[in-house]
């Protein structure tokens, strides 16, 4: 399994633009990062599971996604 931390550039398999990783959800264990990890899990997201950010265009965009859907880039 590759490296997968905060900061890795990573990609979906099925295409789409270079992401990168802002958080790893269960990674913090205090407040309020633990509220927020629990919201993702809401949406069917595990611990180990990584917070990404992108743009399309001048917008910033922000979804969770499992690890298996993922590819390292850098």
């Amino acid at each position: 399994m590759a490296n997968y931390k905060v900061g890795s550039v990573v990609r979906l398999r099925s295409g789409g633009p270079d992401m990168t990783i802002k958080t790893i959800i269960g990674k913090e264990k205090k407040m309020p990062f633990t509220l927020i990890d629990a919201a993702w899990k809401d949406k069917g997201l595990n611990d180990g599971d990584p917070i990404c950010v992108w743009f399309e265009g001048n917008t910033s965009k922000e979804d969770g996604f499992s690890l298996d859907l993922l590819d390292l880039v850098r």
